[in-house]
């Protein structure tokens, strides 16, 4: 049986793969760097370790108010990077057992669904969990990266 940390963003409920995610910290001092997507929030060093950090609310809402100081941050490790995640909140440890295991969800913001793994029924509630080798992937797109500026 496989499991999520089950964080908050925005008001809604993600699930992160427990494999996945690491340290849970906050974000004390965030390096800006010019022209990157909306949703990169800059870069943090963890422990000696520079991790770009990702407004999670404004990648799947590109119009979401900007972060509170000092966020709440979760470290992702995928097989060719690391990176954080700012959420809300961190609640539980889920367990997914494969018969919650939601097929066929594939509605509602194509930008959500882009960026979901998977989706299961716990209780009375839907989790839909993140894919956490794809949340870069919105931001590649040329339309979500600012313009360089004019050759002086």
């Amino acid at each position: 049986m496989s499991q999520a940390l089950v964080v908050l963003v925005a008001g809604e409920r993600f699930g992160l793969p427990v494999t996945r995610a690491g340290a849970v910290f906050r974000v004390d001092a965030l390096t800006r760097v010019p022209l990157t997507a909306p949703a990169i929030a800059g870069l943090h060093n963890l422990r000696g370790k520079t991790l770009a950090v990702v407004h999670l609310a404004r990648l799947l809402d590109p119009s979401a108010s900007a972060p509170i100081d000092k966020p709440l941050a979760v470290t992702i490790e995928t097989e060719t990077e690391s990176y954080a995640v700012i959420v809300d909140d961190v609640e539980e440890v889920a367990d997914l057992p494969a018969e919650a295991r939601l097929e066929g969800l594939a509605h509602g913001d194509p930008r959500r669904v882009a960026l979901t793994a998977a989706t299961y029924r716990l209780g009375q509630d839907v989790l839909p969990i993140l894919d956490v080798n794809r949340l870069f992937e919105p931001m590649a797109d040329a339309g979500e990266r600012p313009a360089p500026p004019p050759a002086a």
